[in-house]
């Protein structure tokens, strides 16, 4: 069972999964509901959807965005030595494709084209140190 905490105004208020759970605060009344990972909230005819990570999860959806998931360039999250660079310039990829593979923390990192395109520029080499924030590669 799914169980997480709500702090509004400093009162914690528990919201589980196999519950549509409701509460008062500030003269509003909160409706909860579950559905998967995502827990909707409705509040005088708004309606909020929230996405629920584990820590785990949510690192990881960090470092994506980091390296820029969902766009053309790819950027280190974190310092780190390029083990692969999996393609070339010119190439086609596809969304999800793995493009570079860096080393970083002792953990070996694949990062993934984050839009169908072809590889404009290549800016790293195997065997680089890398910083955060270097741009890997470019994706048109």
């Amino acid at each position: 069972m799914k169980l997480i905490q709500v702090i509004h105004n400093d009162q914690v208020y528990q919201v589980s999964e196999d519950d549509i759970t409701s509460f008062s605060f500030d003269a509003a009344t909160a409706h909860f509901a579950w559905k998967g990972n995502t827990l909707f909230l409705c509040q005088e005819g708004e309606q909020f959807e929230f996405k629920v990570l584990t820590e785990d999860e949510a690192r990881r959806e960090r470092l994506l965005k980091a390296a820029g998931a969902g766009s053309g360039v790819i950027k280190a999250p974190m310092p780190g030595k390029v083990l692969q660079v999996l393609v070339n310039e010119g190439d086609s990829v596809q969304v999800s494709q793995p493009l570079v593979v860096v080393e970083a923390m002792k953990m070996q990192n694949e990062y993934q084209a984050g839009i169908d395109g072809v590889v404009k520029k290549v800016h790293v080499k195997e065997g680089d140190t890398v910083e955060a924030g270097v741009v890997l590669v470019e994706i048109n």
